[in-house]
């Protein structure tokens, strides 16, 4: 984006007033997914294709999954439903998810990292480990996000994401963000 763009959205953060939900950009999907799966194509039912030649894929995990039972706010692991069964490494250490409680996504971050294997039981359920711990109690049926899990933060001082301009079109920036927590 030129400068000006990048100054503009950085302005409308209102310092560290401002919240931003943003993804990791390089762990957008679980590993299986980029590095196990063999996706393929399927047609609906009826052996019909999209009105653009394709089919369903199939061969990824589920974009998200569910809470199979309560966790307690602080608990470092939660068992999930909904992926296929009997999978190994459905997620691997340094996979994200994302916690969105009844849905919706949460006004602070509820991002975590797995921090071990986890292989399905013959029911597609797993318990998955991570930290930090959960932020906010976790209820059975809530959202677990796998693809594009994002958090909320903000900016780290009122001072970031200044925009150093060299000549008329180009510009330096850098900033630095802190995750927004339900307690602060």
């Amino acid at each position: 984006m030129p400068w000006r763009q990048v100054q503009g959205f950085v302005t409308r953060l209102r310092g560290i007033g401002g919240m931003l939900r943003i993804v990791d950009y390089h762990r957008q999907r679980p590993a299986y997914d980029q590095l196990r799966a063999s996706p393929s194509e399927e047609p609906w039912s009826d052996d019909t294709l999209f009105t653009d030649g394709h089919g369903w894929s199939v061969g990824y995990l589920p974009p998200t999954v569910a809470a199979d039972a309560m966790a307690r706010e602080g608990a470092n692991s939660i068992v999930v439903h909904g992926l296929p069964a009997s999978l190994r490494s459905a997620l691997d250490a340094g996979d994200l998810f994302e916690v969105r409680p009844g849905g919706v996504h949460a006004a602070h971050g509820h991002l975590y990292e797995v921090m071990a294997r986890a292989d399905t039981d013959a029911a597609g359920r797993v318990r998955l480990y991570f930290e930090p711990g959960l932020r906010k109690q976790v209820a059975a049926g809530d959202m677990i996000v796998l693809r594009e899990p994002t958090s909320v933060f903000r900016l780290a001082t009122d001072q970031e994401g200044i925009v150093q301009r060299s000549i008329a079109s180009f510009g330096d920036m850098g900033m630095s963000l802190t995750e927004v927590l339900p307690w602060q």
